[in-house]
């Protein structure tokens, strides 16, 4: 009984988005756009650039902001927002059949890879990175860089991001058993930014 009602609790917040609400039931993109500046107007207290996509062309845009002006260049910090850009182009390349889901990650990169430690680094797979059940630990959390502060390669930023929240270690590596919780992290996810350019062999250009 416990089970079936746990089930649908899980199966009614995912579809009604958990605890928020949709900004309109249509599926006209203009009234989209038509609610989403309502919601600007009344509540935001910063600056936006907003892209409507549909089918794969951009239907619409819209800038807004209450101190700095912003155009459709300017560089936003979006932190996690881009996981699940990340994810979707994971899973394209899936669907492609160049990407395999279970293969270690490690065999799709070459100038990066994991540091030896006590746990078998072939156990981090695609899959687990993108649950966050591959067993890293860096639990980043990125703060990001100051306007004119160098950035760092992928290769340093793995190895130690220097923009890391001042509660992060920013050392991507295995501190626990693949496959055996749900850890956060920000590192996995820079991991698989070179996997999403794999090549016919098992080596990727990373």
């Amino acid at each position: 009984m416990h089970f079936f009602l746990w089930a649908i609790f899980i199966i009614s917040g995912a579809l009604n988005g958990w605890w928020h609400s949709s900004l309109t039931d249509s599926d006209n993109p203009s009234d989209f756009i038509k609610e989403a500046k309502k919601e600007i107007h009344s509540d935001f207290v910063g600056n936006i650039v907003m892209a409507l996509v549909e089918d794969g062309v951009v239907y619409d845009e819209y800038l807004f902001s209450l101190d700095k002006s912003v155009n459709r260049n300017t560089a936003f910090q979006v932190a996690s927002l881009s996981k699940w850009v990340t994810a979707w182009g994971i899973m394209s390349l899936v669907d492609q059949g160049k990407l395999n889901l279970d293969t270690p990650v490690n065999k799709y990169l070459t100038r990066w890879q994991l540091p030896k430690g006590k746990f078998n680094n072939n156990e981090v797979t695609v899959r687990l990175l993108l649950s966050h059940t591959a067993g890293l630990t860096d639990g980043l959390g990125y703060a990001g860089f100051s306007p004119g502060t160098p950035i760092q390669s992928i290769e340093a930023s793995l190895t130690r991001a220097s923009d890391a929240s001042s509660s992060d270690k920013g050392e991507v590596k295995v501190g626990i058993k693949p496959g055996s919780e749900f850890m956060y992290s920000g590192g996995g996810f820079t991991l698989l930014q070179p996997s999403q350019t794999p090549c016919n062999d098992a080596k990727a250009g990373f």
